[in-house]
C-alpha cells in the first residue's frame, strides 16, 4: 500500500489554494495505486477543514519555529514526519515557498523531487507528468523508492477535492538543534 503525504501550506488561516490543488492530485493518484493520504500541515487552525475531507488522517505538527516560514525548519521537521510515517510519495503544491526548500529536503533524504507536474499516473508505481518546451511536450519520469513530487498550479481543481472524513493527530516535533540562519 502507497503512504502519501500531503504538505498543506497555509495562506492566512485557510488552506493555500495550491495545497488543495495538489490534495485533488493526490486523492486521484491514491485512486489509482491503492494508497492512502495524510495530510500535514504546520497550523492547527487548519486541522478541522482538513478533517472534513477523504483522506486517512490529518497530521499537525507542533512548534512554534513553525509558525513564520523558515526552509531549515520546515525541511527538518516535514523530514522528521517523513521518517516517522514511512511515506512512499510527498506531494506538495507548487508555490515559491515549496520552491525554496522542497530541494533542500530532496537533497536530505537522497530522494527525487519530480516539480512543477502537470499530472501523476498511478497505475504501475509512480510517473510524474512535466510539461517542456514551453508546454509543447508533456514528459513522463517514473520513479521508486521515495519520492518528492510538486504539482504545478492549475493542474487540478481546488474545488474537487473529495469530502470525507479523516482522523486528527498532533506531532511534536524537537527542532532545537536547528539554527536560525541559512
Amino acid at each position: 500500500m502507497m503512504k502519501i503525504l500531503v504538505y498543506i501550506q497555509r495562506d492566512g488561516d485557510s488552506i493555500g489554494r495550491n495545497s488543495l490543488e495538489a490534495l485533488s492530485g493526490a486523492q486521484k493518484f491514491a485512486k489509482e495505486s491503492d494508497g492512502i493520504i495524510t495530510a500535514v500541515c504546520f497550523d492547527s487552525r487548519l486541522t478541522d477543514k482538513l478533517t472534513g475531507f477523504d483522506i486517512s488522517d490529518v497530521i499537525t505538527v507542533n512548534n512554534d519555529e513553525l509558525n513564520t516560514f523558515s526552509p531549515l525548519h520546515f525541511t527538518t521537521a516535514l523530514e522528521k514526519i517523513i521518517k516517522n510515517t514511512a511515506a512512499n510519495v510527498v506531494i506538495f503544491g507548487h508555490t515559491y515557498q515549496v520552491r525554496d526548500w522542497a530541494p533542500r529536503l530532496s537533497a536530505r533524504l537522497n530522494a527525487p523531487f519530480i516539480s512543477d507536474c502537470i499530472d501523476v499516473d498511478g497505475t504501475a508505481g509512480l510517473t510524474g507528468i512535466r510539461q517542456a518546451y514551453q508546454g509543447k511536450i508533456n514528459t513522463n519520469i517514473s520513479a521508486e523508492g521515495l519520492v518528492l513530487l510538486s504539482f504545478q498550479s492549475g493542474a487540478f481543481r481546488s474545488d474537487s477535492v473529495k469530502t470525507g472524513s479523516a482522523n486528527a493527530f498532533d506531532m511534536d516535533v524537537d527542532l532545537s538543534s536547528v539554527p536560525n540562519t541559512i
